[in-house]
């Protein structure tokens, strides 16, 4: 009877391995996240972080445009580009340890852990959020686009940190309407500043086909737009000294200071003269 009660309680399972058969289990029901459900999570992250960081953009910049000095408005700008860069890491850093994801995380159903199930430690945190991101971010964004082809799902930042993303709810997954949402508004955005810029790059293009084809129309090369005297006929060399000596014969050798009324009056002159 004895002998039944040793062996019974040497077969039982440690706590320890329950625990971790546990852990292990939920990891490898949980399926990784893919790529644009990340993507919409940095969205909306992104959009937080705007939130908080735009105040600062406004405040820090009329300061700066308030000091005379070019070396302290130099410092300035550096300190708030630094500030806004210590904000995003404070913010990525303390709500993965605190909840595991962030606040875009949080809304789209993910969650970040290590690859053995357990939480990330926060040390491989502070390595992922900042080191591996930038990394990501500066080798041509490759690193994040890893996330569309590794098995785990894994950015190189994931990699570094030995983390994975994970859905919450392996059931549920991901949120469906909130990632369509997020990815729907950036993309509207997307599509709204390309119109821009191609309207933009049109009417510049036009402008230049027009000036081009004006001075072409008169044989001259564009390049000399502004080598005209006030008769329309091409300036050379004469001409420059002569204006410039006219220039000094109505107005002195410095004409910084000079009234706008006293400026004009100079041009007349110069426009008889010439």
């Amino acid at each position: 009877m004895t002998t039944t009660k040793k062996t019974a309680h040497h077969d039982a399972p440690k706590k320890h391995d329950v625990a971790e058969h546990t852990t292990e289990h939920v990891v490898q029901k949980s399926p990784y996240v893919g790529f644009w459900v990340r993507v919409a999570a940095y969205i909306i992250d992104s959009f937080v972080i705007n939130v908080a960081t735009v105040p600062l953009w406004f405040l820090f910049g009329a300061l700066v445009a308030m000091i005379d000095n070019k070396g302290m408005s130099f410092l300035f700008t550096m300190f708030l580009y630094g500030l806004s860069l210590a904000v995003v890491f404070v913010y990525y850093i303390v709500f993965t340890y605190k909840y595991q994801a962030t606040l875009g995380k949080m809304a789209v159903g993910i969650k970040v852990m290590a690859q053995d199930g357990e939480k990330l430690p926060l040390g491989r945190i502070i390595l992922r959020e900042t080191i591996g991101k930038l990394l990501s971010a500066l080798l041509l964004m490759i690193g994040y686009f890893m996330i569309a082809f590794t098995d785990k799902k894994q950015g190189l930042h994931d990699k570094l940190a030995q983390s994975v993303v994970i859905y919450k709810d392996p059931v549920m997954r991901a949120r469906g309407w909130v990632v369509g949402i997020a990815l729907g508004i950036y993309g509207f955005f997307v599509i709204i500043s390309l119109i821009f810029f191609i309207g933009i790059m049109l009417v510049a293009g036009m402008f230049a086909t027009s000036s081009y084809d004006k001075f072409n129309s008169e044989g001259v090369h564009p390049d000399q737009y502004y080598d005209y005297d006030y008769d329309g006929d091409v300036m050379d060399d004469a001409d420059i000294d002569e204006y410039y000596d006219s220039i000094e014969e109505y107005t002195g050798p410095d004409v910084d200071g000079l009234p706008a009324e006293s400026i004009d009056d100079t041009n007349e002159q110069l426009q008889e003269s010439l």
